[in-house]
């Protein structure tokens, strides 16, 4: 979990500490994003096409 803690927060992302220690947020053009982990699953909210691009830029830089 620190490691992908690690490249969310590189890429702009802040930990939402209040409910669990996997729930990620970002805000964005077209408004928030949210994004859970949960050992090898993602469920992310908001725009599609930021959110996409977003993941993919994260895949490409995740040698945080």
């Amino acid at each position: 979990m620190r490691h992908a803690e690690a490249i969310l927060t590189a890429h702009g992302w802040v930990a939402i500490r209040d409910y669990v220690d996997s729930l990620f947020h970002k805000q964005s053009a077209h408004g928030p994003l949210l994004l859970c982990l949960y050992v090898d699953d993602l469920l992310a909210a908001g725009h599609e096409a930021t959110l996409l691009a977003d993941l993919h830029d994260m895949k490409l830089h995740d040698d945080v």
